[in-house]
């Protein structure tokens, strides 16, 4: 699952309609790949099976509203989320490790203490 990405990086800018912020949200999810048409047709939902342009306002509001920098950004911080997330994974998997070594060790002392204690004294 992706996780969310803080709304500083892309947040809808001074002046962006709901439309051309909705438009740029499209945008920013099909990853590092992305093109305005690809953005266009999955906005249309027919995933870029028609040869239909997108309209000339899209164009206009990804230079008007820096979709390529704020896509980055997006991008950026969507890279972030994901290696702070292996980076927990990771520690809680060695925290979880040296559990299971203690857990051992101390089982490997409790058997030796018994066996010490229950070995016929001469």
């Amino acid at each position: 699952m992706i996780q969310p990405v803080r709304e500083t990086n892309i947040g809808r800018r001074p002046g962006e309609s709901a439309a051309a912020y909705h438009a740029f949200r499209t945008y920013c999810e099909l990853g590092p790949y992305r093109s305005i048409r690809a953005a266009w047709h999955r906005h249309r939902g027919d995933c870029g099976k028609s040869e239909t342009p997108a309209p000339g306002h899209w164009n206009t509001w990804s230079v008007k509203f820096n979709w390529g920098d704020r896509a980055l950004a997006f991008d950026a911080e969507r890279e972030a989320v994901k290696l702070a997330a292996r980076a927990e994974a990771i520690r809680k998997s060695e925290e979880r490790k040296f559990e299971i070594e203690d857990w051992a060790a101390l089982k490997r002392r409790v058997e030796h203490d018994y066996h010490q204690s229950t070995r016929p004294r001469r």
